[in-house]
């Protein structure tokens, strides 16, 4: 899909932004949601329980359950899981007034975890990337919508300010064709950890690239060719890729996007810079998040040259996400993709990652 026909769809509903009238999460006249956990082993799960616990005019945390004795008590021992009622899998779903559940499982459990939560009636939250099997990710998202149930991926940086801003001045047709992006997304992890990014991951794209990745497929579509350039830099110590380079082709534009688990303060320097006919629109940092936008000519309200776009406050990473969630499952918010554009999404991922 080029820029002319992602601007044929509603620039708001392609960003996933698009409320009904009067749509407020936080409405106290409105029942307050029962949510579980399941899982601590991702990365991001001690703040989704913050988050919800910061969310208590809205949510109504009923447990966590971690199969894992180890996990569980490293997790309970945390300052971040302070009350929080520890429950089995089995107890968790069988809270008949439970409506959602929160997916934070290895990679190996989470899209297991998350059928089994659908197919008890559970709305479900499922943190990125959303497993490395195509086939059962796409039965999890077609169980979900035969069932009437929400589904909403965990990656953060669709409610980030940052990629909004970008988005929708794409949208806009404001820098015109894209035909070139560019991208990295790393960082630095512990020695002790690169087992096990191996084991699950594999590589650095898909434990860190699939940032990247989402955000261009989201906006130019399916690509034409994915290849993917994977480094071991210490091969005789593990097997893995810790560094990896991917291309996706399309028509008229190419995207390299670069990741690694290698970097010193990878973090501050996370970039996506999308470069079109008429202007270039570059996200640098994404957290805290800056835009800036280069024309050859004043367009609309941007001045010639390079402009620094004033971003609107963000809260913190997950708030904003956790609310939107709640909408979906009231169903005052649609879905922030629909399951086709989902399935599209992941195959390139995987099909980067060498899982497809």
């Amino acid at each position: 899909m080029n820029r002319r026909d992602f601007a044929k769809i509603s620039s708001l509903a392609a960003l996933g932004l698009a409320l009904p009238s009067g749509f407020d999460a936080r409405d106290m006249s409105k029942k307050k949601m029962k949510i579980g956990m399941i899982g601590t082993t991702h990365s991001h799960a001690s703040e989704k329980i913050k988050t919800i616990l910061g969310l208590c005019e809205i949510y109504d945390l009923v447990g966590v359950a971690e199969v894992d004795s180890i996990k569980q008590k490293a997790a309970a021992a945390s300052a971040d899981y302070n009350g929080v009622k520890w429950v089995t899998k089995k107890e968790l779903l069988s809270f008949k007034s439970l409506d959602a559940v929160i997916i934070e499982s290895s990679m190996e459990d989470v899209l297991n975890d998350a059928i089994d939560s659908v197919k008890a009636g559970k709305h479900i939250h499922i943190d990125n990337p959303p497993g490395r099997s195509f086939p059962l990710f796409e039965d999890l998202l077609i169980e979900a919508e035969s069932r009437g149930l929400a589904f909403q991926l965990g990656y953060f940086t669709r409610y980030n300010r940052a990629v909004q801003t970008a988005k929708k001045i794409i949208c806009e047709g404001v820098i015109g064709e894209i035909f070139e992006i560019d991208g990295t997304f790393s960082k630095k992890i512990p020695d002790k950890r690169r087992n096990d990014i191996a084991k699950y991951y594999g590589g650095s794209m898909l434990f860190l690239g699939c940032y990247l990745i989402e955000l261009v497929v989201s906006i130019l579509g399916e690509p034409d060719r994915i290849t993917t350039y994977r480094k071991k830099t210490f091969p005789d110590l593990d097997n893995l890729y810790d560094n990896e380079l991917t291309v996706l082709e399309y028509k008229h534009a190419t995207a390299s996007l670069r990741s690694s688990v290698l970097e010193i303060d990878g973090e501050v320097r996370r970039n996506l810079t999308f470069v079109g006919t008429e202007g270039t629109v570059e996200i640098n940092p994404f957290e805290p998040g800056k835009v800036f936008l280069t024309l050859n000519e004043p367009k609309k309200n941007y001045l010639k040259g390079k402009n620094q776009i004033q971003l609107p406050e963000q809260r913190d990473r997950y708030s904003e996400q956790l609310i939107d969630f709640a909408g979906m499952i009231r169903k005052e918010k649609q879905l922030y993709f629909p399951v086709v554009k989902e399935l599209e999404i992941h195959k390139a991922l995987l099909t980067a990652a060498n899982y497809y």
